[in-house]
């Protein structure tokens, strides 16, 4: 997993290259999540997910942002399944909004956010 925070006064670096999404100050940035194939199916995208939003929680984040590449329609449905917002894109193809050379290199992707408080009192109702 490769995520970034905003760079602030108490973290000198970020982990992402300039290229990378802006994060504002609600977010935390995921650029990369991958498991191998041979150990998909086994939750463990999902557990990445969970440890960083319980982790980026603790730091007053109420948002994940994520990417992922406009032609990859597994990751789009892994997003949308865990609760992932598709954001507005430049077009819509095939039924999903892509933004277009967002990096500036030619590749085109598909944007996400996940509310974190949304979440959490969706979590809380569900034990009542």
């Amino acid at each position: 997993m490769i995520a970034e925070m905003p760079v602030t006064a108490k973290t000198e670096t970020s982990c992402m290259p300039a290229a990378a999404r802006p994060v504002s100050r609600e977010e935390a940035y995921v650029h990369f999540l991958g498991v191998h194939p041979d150990y998909r199916h086994l939750g463990l995208g999902r557990e990445l997910y969970e440890r960083f939003a319980a982790l980026v929680r603790q730091r007053g984040r109420t948002v994940i942002a994520a990417e992922t590449g406009a032609f990859n329609a597994p990751s789009i449905a892994f997003h949308c399944r865990l609760g992932f917002t598709l954001e507005r894109g430049d077009e819509l193809v095939n039924g999903v909004p892509v933004t277009r050379d967002f990096h500036g290199t030619g590749e085109d992707v598909v944007l996400f956010s996940l509310r974190l408080e949304a979440r959490e009192s969706a979590d809380d109702d569900a034990g009542e």
